[in-house]
Order: C-alpha cells, then structure tokens, then sequence
C-alpha cells in the first residue's frame, strides 16, 4: 500500500521504548509505521501537517507520557501519544509555511515552543505565555538553528536571506553582540 497524497517531508526514524517508529507524512495523513511498512501506530485523528516541520520527540517524565509533537498547518502543536491519542494546544494561529521547534533555550529542562512565521520569531513557554518575540525587516525563508555555548546558554540561529543577514539571537531575545552579520 502507499500513501493517499504526495509525501510533504523527509521520513523519520524515532526510537521509544525499544521500539522503532518510521513516520511517513503526506498532505492529508500521518502514518507511523514498523520496520516492515506495517502500520505500529494508529493515531485517534488525522491532521494536516505543516510543511516545513517534522515530528519532535518529547521523552517522557513523571506528570507526562513520550510523545510525537508537531503543527498543523495553522500552527496547532499536536502531542501524538505511542497510543495513538493526540492532544492539541493552540499558541498562536500561524501561516502555513511557518517554522516550529522545541528547544530549552533558558535552561530550565522544560522545551519552549520556537516558531517562525513570516517576519516573525515567537517563543512561547508550555504554559503558552510568550517569552520573547522579535520582528525582523523580510521574511524569514530557512529553518532557524540553535547553538548550545553552555547548558543554561542556547542561541537561536536565524538567516534574513532577503536583507543578507545572519543573527543570533539570546535566550532572552536580545541580538548577541557582533550581530548581525553581512552574508
């Protein structure tokens, strides 16, 4: 069997509880399969994945299970359970072609949420209050990268092809100093 539509993304390889898992995405469905093509995974329901994403793996800790987290295509995060039940959290309603990440960016072991939409960079906290916004002068076109100089000091990466200029910007959401650069 294939899939219903065009796949949208890279397959991936996520590995919970010795299990294996492959994700296949397309337009409309979400399959998460075994080693054999076989379907280890049903979820409780489909959701148009955002383009620009993958799946994030979130291991689990006392108050919550491991989980698959992605967005939809208005930006919905959507926590897929190995049981196949999904909870949704609306943070903010995004575009279509935004850009979303979970990374602890101020040390404190708990994942922000990191979109990027438009000329926008948002970070939300899990209780969805925002941490720090920045706007820039174009659209921001390519994923954003994050870098970890020390455990409780990640920056986050971002390229404004359209101004030709690389920042880097704090976990507080300050520009680092030396940026941005020309490039």
């Amino acid at each position: 069997e294939g899939t219903d539509q065009p796949i949208i993304a890279p397959v991936q390889y996520i590995k919970d509880n010795d299990k294996d898992y492959l994700i296949v995405t397309d337009s409309s469905r979400i399959y998460i399969l075994d080693r054999k093509g076989n379907t280890r995974l049903s979820l409780e329901n489909q959701f148009k994945a955002s383009p620009n994403n993958q799946f994030e793996y979130q291991k689990g800790n006392s108050t919550r299970k491991s989980s698959l987290v992605r967005t939809d295509i208005d930006g919905t995060i959507h926590f897929v359970s190995f049981d196949g039940s999904i909870q949704e959290l609306v943070v903010a309603n995004m575009s279509r072609n935004h850009y979303f990440n979970m990374e602890d960016i101020n040390g404190d072991n708990e994942k922000e949420f990191i979109f990027v939409d438009g000329k926008k960079l948002s970070v939300f906290s899990q209780q969805r209050k925002i941490v720090f916004e920045h706007i820039f002068s174009t659209t921001i076109k390519h994923k954003p990268a994050f870098y970890r100089f020390a455990a409780n000091q990640i920056a986050i990466g971002i390229t404004e092809s359209g101004a030709q200029r690389i920042y880097l910007i704090d976990n507080k959401g300050e520009i680092m100093d030396g940026f941005p650069l020309l490039g």
